[in-house]
């Protein structure tokens, strides 16, 4: 992503913060200095403005994504949710869990009986996103 704004953004920096499509409503809001609105329902986007002026303190940790397919492709809608090492999938799709640092296309899911300690609790975490998201 490309930020322009003399004055307002530092400029020639590199910022590596996850970003998520629901995060630019309350960052725009943020620039301008007003409030996010509160008609348009729930609204679960983080600012990410801090990170683009230099003070990073509110970043996330994790993202999830839902692409509908709309049976458009003879295959469910995916839904997945990610960090900035690990992804897993939903069930409906395999479920696969990912090192994506490592493994970047995917190619290697990481199986239940190899994970770490420290990816079983990530995986446990990421799956409690998951079902929350899937049963709304």
């Amino acid at each position: 992503m490309v930020v322009y704004g003399p004055g307002r953004v530092l400029s020639g920096i590199t910022e590596t913060s996850l970003a998520d499509m629901t995060d630019f409503l309350p960052t725009f809001a943020n620039i301008a200095g007003i409030s996010k609105p509160t008609t348009w329902g729930t609204l679960d986007g983080t600012t990410f403005y801090d990170n683009l002026i230099g003070n990073p303190v509110r970043q996330r940790s994790w993202v999830y994504c839902y692409w509908p397919t709309y049976n458009i492709f003879k295959h469910p809608s995916i839904s997945f949710v990610y960090d900035y090492n690990y992804k897993l999938y939903d069930s409906i799709n395999g479920g696969n869990f990912y090192n994506i640092r490592k493994d970047l296309y995917e190619q290697n899911p990481i199986p239940n009986g190899k994970l770490t300690p420290d990816e079983k609790e990530k995986r446990e975490t990421f799956n409690k996103i998951l079902n929350a998201a899937l049963s709304q």
